[in-house]
């Protein structure tokens, strides 16, 4: 139970640094980070449609 809180709080800790650090950027610093973070969450999500793709088309290929 003690491990458990402990956790949590050391996970707490983290997402609070993360926040102190974001709001410490400038209004210029977010756009720019937040501009790269979806340009990256855009092009993974497109990276992992084109490996289902290749994947199901190889099980596709195998059961016919």
């Amino acid at each position: 139970m003690r491990n458990e809180n402990h956790n949590g709080i050391k996970k707490n800790n983290a997402m609070n640094k993360i926040k102190t650090n974001y709001n410490s950027l400038s209004k210029n610093e977010k756009v720019i980070y937040l501009s790269i973070a979806t340009i990256l969450t855009i092009l993974v999500i497109g990276q992992m449609y084109n490996a289902g793709e290749v994947i199901g088309s190889a099980f596709y290929n195998l059961s016919h």
